[in-house]
């Protein structure tokens, strides 16, 4: 079926026929069985459920909780979008909207979610391998957690975790994502803001385009995952980074970016220590805001931790802030060569 747009894509579902077919698709698709002998064509390989709309949550609301700063709600009873124990393998779900989604225990492969609403979702203990997320909207979504996610249960042994997947031109702003894996993950161009990543993994991913207030760590708190996340072979040499951090990380397997805005150390926690020294002794509120920066990157930085980057731009507001702060950081650096 050739579609030209996501309007065509999902109206298809709206009419009579279009209605009875979705309905039937989701119970399939909430059981784990074949839609082998429903009017459904193939898209390269993959069934085709482009456009495809999830059944409307009209859960009531029971309680809000305020967690970093974002308002979430508590809907009674369980989600009608949600998926339990099932595997999808080799679908088209491109344009589809699963605003909401819960998926617990399931494995995702060969699926395409490219331009999808997945804002507001969550994920637990689910592997998803080879799927693409291109320009989708996982804005809000919970993808990384560790076990189901909470702190008060039993221990699990295994978060979410995504092999092979695209993530190209996607939105993930505000992710909750503290405890996944990300493995051979490409997101070029993708829009990542306000993202703590806890402790979750990246191993022989790329990135490009802007990530802004970003934290990446070896531990995050309380995950409940045990290993550090490695950073092995992470390419973050093309996209600009924006108030950025790396913490208590071995950055060996990382290729950061170069440029006159980016400043690169060795012995990075002993040369942010020099830095703050230096400043304490200053009593001009410039240096006092630099210090207050700088000792808050050094309370998150290992006591060995050697390489360490720091983005000009995010040390001053105006040419005159930001070029004290660089004289302070290559003096800190000269004495730290020093010996």
């Amino acid at each position: 079926m050739a579609l030209s747009s996501r309007n065509d894509a999902r109206s298809r579902w709206s009419t009579d026929e279009g209605s009875k077919l979705a309905a039937e698709v989701w119970q399939r698709l909430r059981a784990g069985n074949a839609f082998d002998d429903l009017p459904l064509d193939h898209v390269e390989g993959k069934i085709d459920l482009r456009g495809f709309t999830a059944p409307k949550d009209m859960r009531p609301r029971i309680a809000t909780y305020e967690i970093g700063g974002l308002e979430l709600d508590e809907l009674g009873g369980e989600s009608p979008r949600a998926l339990h124990g099932v595997e999808l393998v080799s679908l088209d779900l491109s344009d589809s909207d699963l605003r909401g989604f819960h998926i617990k225990d399931c494995r995702i492969r060969d699926c395409r979610f490219d331009r999808g609403d997945l804002r507001d979702g969550g994920m637990w203990l689910t592997s998803v391998e080879a799927c693409t997320f291109v320009g989708a909207n996982l804005d809000n979504a919970q993808i990384g957690a560790w076990g189901l996610g909470d702190p008060e249960g039993p221990r699990a042994d295994r978060g979410d975790s995504f092999r092979g997947c695209d993530f190209s031109r996607a939105s993930m702003r505000r992710l909750f994502c503290d405890a996944g894996e990300f493995i051979d993950c490409v997101f070029d161009e993708t829009r990542i803001e306000d993202v703590d990543f806890g402790s979750t993994s990246f191993i022989h991913c790329r990135f490009s385009g802007t990530l802004r207030r970003v934290k990446f760590n070896a531990y995050g708190f309380d995950s409940g995952k045990a290993t550090p996340n490695p950073m092995d072979d992470v390419d973050l040499s093309a996209p600009t980074l924006e108030k950025v951090g790396f913490y208590r990380l071995d950055l060996s397997g990382v290729r950061l970016p170069e440029g006159p805005q980016y400043l690169h150390f060795r012995r990075y926690s002993r040369v942010l220590s020099e830095a703050v020294a230096e400043l304490s002794a200053a009593d001009d509120q410039r240096a006092r805001a630099l210090a207050a920066y700088l000792k808050k990157a050094l309370e998150r930085q290992g006591d060995d931790q050697d390489r360490g980057m720091l983005n000009v731009d995010d040390l001053g507001d105006d040419e005159d802030e930001r070029a004290f702060a660089r004289y302070v950081l290559e003096r800190a650096r000269e004495r730290v060569d020093a010996g």
